[in-house]
């Protein structure tokens, strides 16, 4: 948390908070800083904190492709005693975020705080806002307005959510497979992969698309998401349309290609992608990973290869990674390769050379994302 935790006073600049998933504060970063230039931001494993206007955040949205959730910041405090917390949130400006007639989650952390009991914050969040909100009773069809408060060392953070749905959900992905990598894991994946728009990419082992797909929306400039969001609703008024972004005049041509063993799979990446309407720059082909070609003398293949309960044991995951390495060894000389794997498997093989791992999470599970230069000799 930053200073400034005496009585409640909003920051004259409104503050937000961009979530990032485990692993991927810097891509978060790295999006923020081409969308908002010259901005001072506070990057924290947990995502990045950064000043600007509602519309400007409005507008930033829709092109979030890493970032999970964005929090407008409202105030922090230093409070304890549960009627001097209450006290000071309710001179919070609620009518300006809370419709009349909404219902109320509110999530709570707390660390070494004297006031550590979760529930009764939760309540004294609730009294505070009803004091100058009107709020539903009993309406489970009544909007959600979701609360965060975050307490550390008697000092607590009270911030809404601005962007409502996960940003993660797109839409276009109506059809996944077992293990389906979610579509802000996939953005964060290129983007650590340092992957340009003029650079070929190959998922070998594609699953339902989303790597594919995510790297064609990004390459095109298509705007993740279009939909309401939770700050739509805000009562203090409507932000700015989506912003405008520069240089899609024409769409620049693509080398993109995905590619899995199971054609029902491929079948799926194609109808996922014509929803997402990025299907005519992409070409899928149900062929094995030993088995495919290389369509450029380099490039980068980004792949999540199944893992745990997809292939049931060590020895099966040490047999696969195996495969993998030869594979690449043999057929991808000259191309970058970033491999999504458990934490601690390798990927071995002659000319094959890590040059970076990130740490992550995907569905629970912690895995590493290994960057690896495969060698022309």
């Amino acid at each position: 948390m930053k200073g400034g935790v005496g009585e409640v006073k909003p920051k004259s600049e409104p503050f937000w908070f961009a979530v990032a998933s485990p692993g991927l504060h810097l891509a978060v970063k790295e999006e923020i800083c081409a969308l908002l230039s010259g901005r001072a931001l506070e990057v924290t494993p947990a995502g990045v904190e950064f000043p600007a206007s509602a519309a400007e955040v409005r507008a930033l949205l829709p092109w979030l492709r890493v970032t999970t959730r964005v929090w407008r910041r409202l105030a922090q405090t230093k409070a304890r005693a549960f009627g001097e917390l209450e006290r000071k949130w309710c001179t919070l400006p609620w009518v300006d975020f809370i419709p009349v007639g909404s219902r109320l989650r509110v999530d709570v952390t707390i660390h070494h705080c004297k006031l550590y009991h979760s529930g009764a914050i939760k309540e004294r969040v609730a009294a505070a806002v009803a004091s100058s909100v009107e709020l539903a009773k009993d309406d489970p069809n009544a909007a959600e307005v979701r609360l965060l408060v975050r307490g550390e060392h008697d000092v607590f953070q009270v911030s809404v959510d601005a962007s409502g749905e996960r940003l993660n959900v797109r839409g276009y992905r109506q059809e996944v497979g077992k293990a389906p990598l979610r579509e802000s894991l996939a953005a964060g994946l290129l983007s650590l992969c340092g992957w340009r728009a003029d650079e070929a990419l190959v998922d070998p082992m594609c699953g339902s698309g989303t790597i594919p797909i995510e790297a064609a929306l990004r390459a095109w400039k298509i705007p993740s998401t279009a939909r309401d969001y939770a700050m739509d609703g805000w009562p203090c008024g409507r932000g700015a349309t989506p912003m405008e972004v520069v240089g899609i005049a024409a769409r620049p041509p693509l080398l993109i290609v995905g590619a899995d063993r199971d054609s029902s799979m491929v079948q799926k990446a194609e109808r996922n992608a014509g929803r997402a309407q990025v299907d005519s720059t992409l070409r899928f082909e149900a062929t094995p990973f030993e088995s495919l070609v290389p369509p450029a003398a380099s490039g980068l293949v980004l792949f999540n290869p199944p893992y745990g309960h997809r292939i049931g044991n060590a020895q099966g995951m040490a047999r696969q990674f195996d495969a993998i390495g030869r594979t690449l060894s043999k057929a991808w000389r000259g191309w970058r390769a970033g491999i999504l794997l458990p934490k601690g498997a390798e990927v071995r093989g002659p000319g094959l050379k890590v040059v970076a791992k990130h740490s992550l999470s995907n569905g629970g599970l912690s895995v590493e994302l290994v960057v690896l230069e495969i060698g022309t000799s």
